[in-house]
Parts: structure tokens; C-alpha cells; sequence
């Protein structure tokens, strides 16, 4: 496993492939944009020559907090330790510049992904009911880095 900086324009056919994999019809076809605008820093997973995974972190200059925008792997490669390696370099990244927290929003109904940021160290602080527009609610997740 390799978790490298996106490359454009090499990565965004694959990006995009494993983005409509995971959220299929949901996925805008401006994906890779909108992460390298609201995501700054975006990185992928390489394995076996293939992209199995992203992850996505935005800053908050003023208050040095860090959020993770996206991350995802690969369904096919989940419950084999990527995820956790992910979130392991994202969080150094954000420690190693300095953030004070790192917070991730998920929709309440994602129950696997909860336990797996809760299993990390991160801990739920509020849900916001019908954030997402419609009837989903959304968890947000934080951890403390620095202080």
C-alpha cells in the first residue's frame, strides 16, 4: 500500500470510478474538483496498481482545526487495515501542521463508519438533524491533536 498526493490529470478516471463505486449515483461528475477546492490536501491509496481508497482534509486557518471531507476505500478492500493506515497518515498530516482537532461528518445511518472513527479516537459531539437537505442527519466527530 502507497498513500501518495492526487496527480492530475493521471488519477481523476480511476478517482472518479472508485467514488461512483462507493456512492454511486450521488457522485457528481465534478468530484475530484470540489475535493481539491473544499479538501485542499487529497491523497490516494495505491495498491496491487490500483486506487483502493481517498482521503480529502480542508483547513480552518483561524481556528487550526482540520476536516476530513471525504475518505473512502474500495468496498472490495475494506476490513483489511487501509482505512486505518489512511486515517493514520491523515491525522499525523493535520498534527504535523499543527491543528489543534480533526472532525469528520458523516450521515447518522453510516453506523460502520461511526464505530470505525469512534474506534480511532474520535469522539461524537452533536447530530444535526436533516442536515444534508432531506431526512439524514449527520454525526459530527472530532479529535483533539494539539493544544
Amino acid at each position: 500500500m502507497i498513500i501518495k498526493p492526487l496527480h492530475l490529470p493521471t488519477d481523476s478516471n480511476e478517482l472518479v470510478r472508485l467514488h461512483l463505486s462507493i456512492n454511486g449515483e450521488d457522485t457528481d461528475e465534478n468530484v475530484i474538483q470540489f475535493y481539491l477546492e473544499y479538501g485542499g490536501d487529497v491523497w490516494v491509496v495505491h495498491f496491487e496498481g490500483k486506487i483502493i481508497g481517498f482521503s480529502a482534509l480542508s483547513k480552518c486557518l483561524w481556528n487550526k482545526i482540520s476536516i476530513i471531507e471525504g475518505m473512502a476505500i474500495d468496498k472490495k478492500f475494506q476490513n483489511r487495515g487501509f482505512g486505518k493506515n489512511l486515517l493514520d497518515f491523515v491525522v499525523k498530516h493535520a498534527k504535523h501542521r499543527g491543528d489543534r482537532f480533526i472532525t469528520v461528518q458523516t450521515a447518522t445511518w453510516n453506523k460502520k463508519g461511526i464505530k470505525f472513527y469512534e474506534r480511532e479516537g474520535f469522539v461524537s459531539k452533536i447530530v444535526f438533524e436533516k442536515y444534508f437537505g432531506n431526512e439524514i442527519d449527520m454525526v459530527w466527530l472530532e479529535m483533539k491533536l494539539n493544544e
